[in-house]
């Protein structure tokens, strides 16, 4: 697979993160889950991230960690909003495997309580981020991370059941995080023949 293609075996630091603000409701019994969905016209989007120089997963990353603290108390604000946002890995490395093959970067901005939420800091600083962290070099330390365990000498002798089981303890673990995940599907070109199709 591509993770094992790509695997370099260079060691990878990892910095302690923070907890991030975990968004917990209660749900009245019997209570359904709520889906919104809301379409707006791509060209309108665009020309608003051509204004602010911005790409369009960056713009609502931006809005959506900014419409999380509306509805954060106060009294939690202390910690980050910390998003998970996957990243395909084909538009760094060349693959024509089936397989899934992503990664995910996190960003993340902590308010200050003692000032008015500023849109517009929160959307330099994810630029910023988007910018650092979307690379070859970072990915391909992603890729190790990940591969790292499967590759580990005395790990990879662990009957299934007992990776399965790390492997929720690990994300239980890490669940506290990530505040929310955002994913974008960002553009899908269809063949030609499709079109008379698809609605819009």
């Amino acid at each position: 697979d591509c993770f094992s293609k790509y695997y370099t075996s260079k060691k990878t630091t990892k910095k302690k993160k923070i907890p991030a603000i975990q968004m917990r409701r209660i749900a009245a019994k019997n209570q359904k889950m709520n889906v919104h969905e809301l379409t707006l016209p791509v060209s309108s989007l665009l020309a608003k991230t051509h204004e602010l120089s911005v790409s369009i997963s960056v713009f609502l990353t931006a809005i959506l960690i900014y419409s999380l603290h509306k509805e954060v108390p106060k009294l939690h604000t202390k910690k980050p909003i910390r998003l998970m946002v996957p990243v395909n890995l084909r538009n760094f490395f060349e693959s024509e495997s089936m397989l899934n093959f992503f990664a995910w970067i996190e960003p993340e901005y902590t308010f200050d309580n003692n000032q008015e939420p500023d849109f517009y800091h929160v959307l330099d600083t994810i630029k910023k981020y988007y910018k650092e962290q979307l690379n070859k070099e970072t990915m391909e330390s992603h890729i190790n991370t990940f591969t790292s365990l499967e590759k580990h000498p005395i790990l990879k002798f662990f009957p299934i059941s007992l990776k399965n089981a790390a492997i929720f303890i690990g994300s239980k673990k890490s669940a506290s995080d990530i505040t929310a995940i955002y994913s974008n599907m960002s553009v899908i070109k269809m063949p030609e023949e499709f079109t008379p199709y698809i609605e819009r």
